[in-house]
């Protein structure tokens, strides 16, 4: 019991002094103008803090095993600019002025804004499907300024001391709703009224559906597809595509997920992200333990023979 209570303490100690010391780094980057203060702070993740956090590893691991036809060089390259990407999300969430300024010139583009006009205009239930891929929240912002109310799925930190101040920064963005029976309750409200939300949906859930992501099994959440047949909601995916500039984001909306069934249609939200990441790798999360599951994947009936596709 006392070895239990010395590793509690040690565990709180070191959640506080994790903490202290990123938002010390954090806080001193902010003193400097946003167009260099953004990529320097890519810079820093990429070829400095990447490396002790075992960032630049994982993303090595990862792309051998999603894309192991590629040159070791380009693997290299692409976990870099990964890594950069990552850095430069994280400053910019603690930049909400000048992220939003530069976020104000990017236009929706892409088959699916009709579709998102055309929801809107009817009342009806819309469900975003975004990924750690450039960076999500400017899909949120760019429609937040077009008068659009979204709501986004948060998760909260195990830190508690980075969670108070992370989630203070959220709920300057706008609408958001924890992973919890009220949040998620909240949530359900929003949507059954006509509105919005979001979710980032590229990460491993224990208790998704072993699905394939890159040709390999991946347990993959099935919410948004689930709360989409159920409310009769819109399911589209939008991307934000980063710019050569680093600094600028094309938002792409991409043509909505058809009704069919939950699998098929979470199984094609994968499809269409591994198709975004196969063209921008660079800017997606590597670093994150996609695959853990041993188990096979589902094997799901294609669109073309299926019954339902008959039927139509």
């Amino acid at each position: 019991m006392a070895k239990r209570r010395q590793q509690t303490r040690l565990g709180r100690a070191l959640a506080w002094v994790s903490n202290a010391i990123f938002h010390l780094l954090i806080d001193a980057a902010r003193v400097i103008p946003y167009r260099a203060r953004i990529p320097l702070w890519g810079w820093a993740v990429a070829h400095v803090l990447g490396w002790p956090f075992g960032l630049r590893r994982r993303a090595m691991l990862n792309l051998s095993l999603a894309l192991p036809d590629i040159a070791p060089d380009a693997r290299k390259r692409i976990a870099r600019d990964a890594l950069d990407n990552l850095g430069r999300v994280m400053m910019e969430t603690y930049s909400k002025t000048g992220f939003l300024n530069c976020v104000a010139s990017s236009e929706p583009e892409g088959p699916g804004w009709q579709d998102f006009q055309d929801a809107v205009a009817a009342g009806r239930p819309i469900i975003i499907f975004s990924a750690h891929f450039g960076n999500y929240n400017a899909v949120r912002s760019v429609l937040q300024q077009r008068g659009h109310e979204i709501g986004v799925l948060y998760r909260r930190f195990e830190n508690p001391h980075f969670e108070r101040r992370h989630r203070a920064i959220q709920a300057s963005f706008g609408l958001f709703f924890e992973r919890s029976r009220a949040g998620m309750a909240a949530m359900l409200r929003h949507l059954n009224t006509g509105g919005t939300i979001a979710i980032v949906g590229d990460q491993h859930v224990w208790d998704g559906e072993i699905l394939t992501f890159f040709g390999h099994p991946a347990a993959t959440s099935t919410t948004a597809a689930r709360l989409a047949m159920k409310h009769d909601a819109l399911l589209i995916p939008i991307y934000a595509i980063r710019r050569p500039d680093g600094l600028h984001f094309d938002v792409i909306f991409h043509a909505p997920i058809p009704h069919s069934d939950v699998d098929r249609m979470t199984q094609a939200l994968n499809d269409n992200l591994e198709t975004q990441v196969r063209q921008y790798p660079g800017q997606w999360l590597w670093t994150h333990r996609r695959w853990k599951t041993e188990k096979p994947a589902k094997k799901l009936p294609s669109l073309e023979t299926s019954p339902s596709a008959k039927a139509r």
